[in-house]
């Protein structure tokens, strides 16, 4: 549910077309509110997330999913506790600076914005192209490393990452 208010900001709402969010009354008592509704079945072609940014988040989910698998981890990354706790640290990652072009690609490709964004590394080359094998935390014994930091370029293993929640 939104706020009754937004205060002086003007904002802007990007709704896709669903019942569930198409009822006008709905956001009747919310100033400074301007609702654009995108047109049936173009999400994918118009809507941001929809267009790269949604590329990405999966890229890094599987990722990890596939590091617990390869690795035989004692990780159960479908429970509800861990499938919750996985979006926290992707948000964290993809939230750094190095994404913000990234981001800027999707409005950009999504017909929003005019220029195009600066050149820009993605999910992958950021995080996941690594050059070093072992985690970077002293006395960590695990061989194996998992990713790149997006913030301090550290490079950590699945539990320094994943378990110890390593956010910036």
């Amino acid at each position: 549910m939104l706020n009754s208010t937004i205060g002086n900001q003007k904002c802007l709402l990007l709704s896709d077309y669903w019942d569930g969010q198409r009822d006008e009354t709905l956001y009747a008592d919310l100033k400074n509110l301007k609702r654009l509704e995108i047109p049936k079945k173009t999400t994918p072609m118009i809507q941001p997330c929809d267009v790269y940014y949604n590329q990405q988040y999966k890229y890094f989910v599987q990722k990890m999913h596939h590091h617990v698998r390869l690795y035989d981890l004692d990780i159960h990354l479908a429970q509800r506790n861990n499938i919750i706790k996985l979006k926290s640290p992707v948000y964290n990652q993809l939230s750094s600076p190095k994404f913000y072009s990234m981001m800027q690609y999707s409005w950009y490709q999504s017909g929003y914005l005019t220029t195009n964004p600066s050149a820009f590394e993605n999910v992958k080359e950021t995080s996941f192209a690594l050059d070093d094998d072992h985690c970077h935390l002293q006395g960590c014994a695990d061989p194996t490393s998992f990713i790149k930091c997006a913030y301090c370029d550290d490079v950590l293993c699945l539990k320094h990452f994943f378990e110890n929640y390593h956010f910036h």
